[in-house]
C-alpha cells in the first residue's frame, strides 16, 4: 500500500470526511509486523481503509474480518466491515452507532431513488475492546444477504421482503470516525460526539481479512 497508488489491493484514505469533523488520514492506518492492522483515531485524523483496483469487486461470496473493536463512544461510527460500489452506491454495512447498538443495513439506488433497510441489533450492549469476526455472505441468485457475527447469522436481508436487492460488484471497507455533533440526525442515530483531548487516541485492530466463494 502506498499513498495514491490505486493499483494496489488497498488504500488508506487521505481527504476530508463529509460526515464528521475529523479528516481521513493515510498514516492513521498502520500495519504491524505480525500482519494485523491498527486503525488510529485522534483529534487530527480518522482511519479508513478501502479495497481499490488490486482487489477484484465481487457480486457474490463471503467477506470476513476479525477485529478488536475500539472503546465505543457516543457520536462515533465503528464500521469494522462494509461493502461498497463507488459507481452505483450499492452498499452493505456493519456499523456500531455510538453506544446504541450494531446497525446492519443495505442500500441501493433504484431508478435514481435511494432504497435502504437498516436493522439495529444488540441494542444497548457495550462492545468496547471485544474481538469479533464479522461476515457478509451474498447469494445474488437466491436473493439473500446473511450478516454473520462470530460465525452465526444475526440477520438476513431477503429480496423477497424488500422487493429490491444489492446487485452490483462490491469491495470491502473498514473505518471508524466521529459524526458532526451539531447535526441532529447524526445525534439521533449515534449520540453526540464530545471531542477528543490532545494526545488522546482510540484504536481498532483488524487481525485478518478473507474473501471466499
Amino acid at each position: 500500500m502506498a499513498l495514491w497508488r490505486w493499483s494496489a489491493p488497498w488504500h488508506a484514505s487521505q481527504w476530508d470526511n463529509e460526515f464528521g469533523p475529523i479528516p481521513w488520514k493515510y498514516d492513521h492506518v498502520r500495519q504491524r509486523s505480525d500482519g494485523s492492522v491498527d486503525f488510529i483515531l485522534n483529534a487530527s485524523g480518522a482511519p479508513q481503509l478501502q479495497a481499490v483496483d488490486g482487489t477484484p469487486a465481487r457480486r457474490d461470496g463471503l467477506w470476513e474480518a476479525e477485529v478488536t473493536l475500539p472503546e465505543m463512544r457516543d457520536g462515533m461510527i465503528v464500521a469494522p466491515l462494509w461493502l461498497y460500489n463507488s459507481d452505483t452506491r450499492d452498499e452493505i454495512d456493519f456499523e456500531f452507532a455510538g453506544r446504541k447498538g450494531l446497525d446492519v443495513s443495505i442500500h441501493r439506488y433504484v431508478d435514481g431513488v435511494h432504497k435502504s433497510k437498516t436493522v439495529r441489533l444488540f441494542a444497548g450492549q457495550d462492545f468496547s475492546g471485544r474481538t469479533m469476526r464479522f461476515g457478509i455472505d451474498v447469494d445474488s441468485d437466491a436473493g439473500v444477504i446473511d450478516m454473520l457475527v462470530d460465525g452465526e447469522v444475526v440477520y438476513s436481508f431477503l429480496r423477497s421482503d424488500t422487493g429490491w436487492f444489492v446487485n452490483d460488484p462490491l469491495r470491502p471497507f473498514m473505518q471508524f470516525f466521529p459524526l458532526y455533533p451539531e447535526d441532529a440526525g447524526f445525534v439521533y442515530w449515534a449520540g453526540k460526539w464530545q471531542g477528543m483531548r490532545a494526545g488522546e487516541e482510540l484504536r481498532m485492530t483488524v487481525h485478518g481479512y478473507e474473501y471466499s466463494n
